[in-house]
């Protein structure tokens, strides 16, 4: 969400430089990362492994404001993004939308399903497939079949260009090495491309308690490769998607 629309509509490149300023502020109320202090200029690749949340909420904003509120809001909701369950007075999903939701502060959040469908938007080349676990159904009365995957393929809609989902798995396959190596040598020993985000939560409340969620991604050779070394990842929580049918 911070760095994407930027990478979409300014053209932006991975080693685009922004800077992590402690005079910033997003609508007068300042922006502090994790760690209390700031780093000065910072590479797309670098904010994004250190999390940091001052470039993360200036990327969104300064997109904003280029390309207009309501051509992000758009954005985000291709990738199947909305705020969940939250209604204004003017039924508008996103009328609290502001730059940081760069940071994850949504009025209501997201599902887990709407995530998954975002993160497998990213492996599809940049086209939405409404999420699903059913391939098809069918009937045992009469073999009447309901081609549910199918269907839903078909029906996929270009939410991002190839270029720039292709830029993001880059930037999210780079961090990985560096803060996770287990996972990159599990992946790396079943012969998959793997690329993570970690995040956390400090709300009691979440489902989560606090715990990393974790989003990665993992290429179409996953079943072909894994099945030799299955045991070598037996373990791993991978919530992401699988870039094969089916694609949601």
């Amino acid at each position: 969400i911070a760095y994407l629309p930027g990478i979409e509509f300014l053209n932006w490149p991975t080693f685009a430089t922004i800077t992590d300023d402690p005079k910033y502020t997003e609508n007068g109320n300042p922006v502090v990362n994790w760690d209390g202090k700031y780093h000065g200029a910072q590479s797309f690749e670098t904010a994004l492994k250190k999390s940091w949340n001052v470039t993360a909420v200036k990327a969104l904003e300064y997109t904003v404001s280029k390309v207009g509120r309501q051509k992000v809001i758009d954005f985000l909701n291709g990738m199947g993004l909305t705020v969940n369950d939250y209604l204004s007075d003017n039924d508008d999903p996103y009328d609290d939308f502001h730059a940081r939701y760069a940071i994850g502060a949504w009025s209501e959040g997201i599902t887990m399903m709407q995530e998954a469908g975002a993160y497998a938007t990213l492996v599809n080349g940049g086209t939405y497939y409404k999420p699903h676990t059913i391939d098809y159904i069918q009937f045992n009365n009469n073999n009447d079949v309901i081609e549910v995957d199918k269907e839903i393929t078909e029906n996929g809609a270009r939410a991002i260009s190839e270029e720039s989902a292709y830029m993001v798995r880059e930037l999210m396959k780079q961090y990985t090495p560096g803060n996770y190596s287990y996972l990159s040598q599990a992946a790396s020993a079943c012969g998959i491309s793997i690329g993570a985000k970690s995040g956390t939560s400090t709300n009691s409340n979440d489902d989560t308690n606090g715990y990393e969620v974790w989003n990665q991604y993992i290429n179409e050779l996953y079943y072909e490769v894994c099945e030799r070394y299955g045991t070598r990842i037996k373990g791993l929580w991978f919530d992401g998607m699988y870039n094969h049918v089916p694609k949601g």
